[in-house]
């Protein structure tokens, strides 16, 4: 009976024993486990404040964004009043520029031929006769002119050194063929007979002045009215139009 008591206490004990152990085993892997959590905790804390500085980050651009795109589209929407306005002044202008070359081309058709072929002729005879001041005046010297500007010396001795004799051989106002950026202009259609002292075909060109192959040429002369001398001028020579 003894003995039994004694198994029994013993047991017991044991009993005691492991569940003791037990417990404090368990309570390691909670106090753990709490640990555990609090650096989780402490981590997504982080993580949360960073996210929030992100976002707070995010919106102030978001913020700017939004406002430059509100100054771009107030931009845009003045260029586009703008763009209105000056279309409408194009529109208008075109209206003005429409009119003037209707009352021009009018105008061209009243006005008498030989006063517009004057200075052609004019031109014409002062190069073949050697009056290149009277040409030069006529061609380069009017604020009309479109040509290079060079000077008289330059001009008398090109003419004066390359071409021997030029005459008209048909002068005629040019009223077909205009291109539209040029309607309204006064277009003197002219064949040149041209001959070199070098009797060369091709004679040079440079500064502006007009090249002339040996024998015919055609050339357009654009006249322009020069109200200060009260008298037409030759504002450019082509070789087309």
């Amino acid at each position: 009976m003894k003995k039994f008591v004694l198994v029994m206490i013993c047991t017991l004990i044991m009993v005691i024993f492991i569940g003791f152990n037990y417990l404090l085993w368990d309570r390691d892997n909670r106090v753990k486990d709490i640990q555990a959590l609090q650096s989780t905790n402490e981590d997504n804390s982080a993580t949360i404040s960073a996210l929030q500085r992100e976002i707070k980050s995010y919106e102030q651009d978001n913020g700017q964004l939004a406002q430059q795109i509100t100054d771009l589209n107030n931009n845009i929407n003045a260029q586009k009043d703008t763009i209105t306005g000056l279309q409408k002044q194009n529109s208008d202008y075109d209206g003005i520029i429409g009119s003037k070359n209707a009352l021009l081309n009018i105008l061209k058709s009243e006005v008498t031929p030989d006063i517009l072929q004057a200075p052609v002729k004019k031109w014409v005879q002062s190069i073949d006769t050697g009056e290149f001041e009277t040409a030069y005046r006529l061609q380069m010297d009017n604020k009309y002119s479109v040509a290079s500007k060079i000077t008289l010396q330059r001009f008398s001795d090109f003419y004066k050194n390359e071409i021997k004799s030029v005459k008209i051989k048909s002068i005629a106002l040019k009223t077909d063929g205009i291109p539209i950026q040029r309607d309204g202009d006064i277009i003197m259609d002219a064949v040149l007979d041209v001959r070199s002292l070098t009797g060369s075909t091709v004679v040079s060109i440079e500064d502006g002045m007009i090249s002339f192959n040996e024998g015919l040429n055609q050339l357009y002369f654009t006249l322009l009215y020069d109200d200060y001398n009260n008298e037409w001028v030759i504002s450019g020579i082509t070789e087309s139009l």
